[in-house]
């Protein structure tokens, strides 16, 4: 870039010159700002994910990390938390917001074997 500069002052080209370097500063500001931008999405996306889980068990319900949870677990959403982790509904009812994942602004109603998605 600086290199074309240059040369296009040697050329005499001066105004072609630092046109040219005011549109690479100018694409550089944007990607900069477009990056910025796209980290804050997708630390916002991940503020959304539950650090917990209800995991129903034989003896009763334990919470624990979302993180913790194996394939197999059932756990226990209550009216308005969010999914702590990929799944299905295997008992009851309830509405289930899955915006942040489907871009729907409704509230489905999930029912036994409606497949769930973890947030994000």
């Amino acid at each position: 870039m600086v290199a074309a500069a240059v040369g296009a002052a040697a050329i005499g080209q001066v105004f072609d010159g630092a046109l040219l370097i005011v549109i690479f500063a100018t694409s550089g500001a944007l990607e900069a700002l477009a990056a910025k931008r796209t980290e804050d999405s997708v630390r916002d996306l991940l503020d959304l994910a539950p650090d917990h889980a209800t995991r129903l068990t034989p003896v009763g319900e334990e919470r624990v990390e979302a993180a913790d949870l194996r394939v197999g677990d059932v756990i226990l959403v209550r009216p308005g938390e969010r999914i702590g982790a990929d799944g299905a509904v295997v008992a009851g009812t309830s509405a289930v917001d899955q915006a942040s994942i489907t871009g729907r602004a409704c509230r489905p109603t999930s029912t036994p074997v409606t497949r769930c998605s973890r947030v994000p």
